[in-house]
């Protein structure tokens, strides 16, 4: 008898089945294409709703008062179209939301006006009154450069600003990198597209739209009932949820 159990004994180690996987283990190592699957489904497609009000009302009424301003109602009106689109988009049955006004609009135009094209025109008008010509067209050459650079660094804070003003569920939208870095590759590739005549305009583009979308939209805030994992808002808004 003694001999049979020492058989068995041997037989239970040599037998070389493998001994039965932890709790939880198998949730630990997930097929990645079931994973990947499951991830695609938590995007949610954008819906645009039947708006009782039509555009063309607020459009024409935005042209009305832009005329009675001379244009300074534009920021206003820009506001205005921006809350429509918005209230008008809806998510698993729940609309966005813009929280921006045409105040900070102004405001903001105010800041640019007085803070860099004012005294870059005053700097302009001194060198071109007092400089010689090599002078005045290395200056060119360094203000056409600074636009240029401005252009996109306007560019990425003005998707920022729309980032943050827009809400779904309580739920925030944000955008991360840096305005600076995407000023200076608007830059680069711009004098890229001057050198290969326009053909490096095609792969430049899809590089700024890369750096726009990998550097953005984390969904921020903790008063909506979903997760921010889950808030991916479509891939026209949220392309970085994956």
């Amino acid at each position: 008898m003694e001999e049979e159990g020492d058989e068995s004994k041997d037989l239970d180690t040599t037998s070389g089945a493998e001994p039965a996987p932890l709790a939880g283990q198998d949730a630990a190592q997930t097929d990645p294409q079931q994973d990947k699957a499951s991830r695609q489904k938590e995007f949610w497609p954008v819906e645009f709703a039947d708006p009782p009000e039509p555009l063309a009302g607020i459009i024409l009424r935005n042209l009305l008062f832009n005329i009675l301003t001379l244009w300074i109602y534009r920021f206003w009106a820009r506001t205005n179209v921006r809350r429509y689109l918005w209230r008008n988009m809806t998510v698993q049955g729940d609309a966005l939301e813009y929280t921006g006004r045409g105040l900070e609009l102004f405001l903001g135009f105010l800041l640019i006006a007085v803070t860099i094209f004012l005294p870059l025109f005053i700097i302009s008008t001194v060198v071109q009154l007092l400089a010689g010509p090599t002078a005045i067209g290395f200056f060119t050459l360094v203000v056409y450069g600074l636009i240029v650079w401005l252009i996109g660094f306007g560019l990425f804070r003005a998707r920022r600003y729309r980032l943050s003003r827009t809400l779904w569920r309580g739920v925030r939208a944000s955008q991360s990198g840096s305005a600076r870095e995407y000023g200076l590759r608007f830059l680069g590739y711009g004098i890229l597209r001057v050198l290969s005549l326009g053909w490096f305009t095609p792969a430049a583009n899809a590089r700024l739209w890369a750096y726009r979308y990998n550097n953005s939209l984390a969904m921020s805030g903790s008063r909506s009932p979903i997760t921010p994992q889950r808030a991916c808002i479509g891939r026209s808004l949220t392309p970085g949820c994956r």
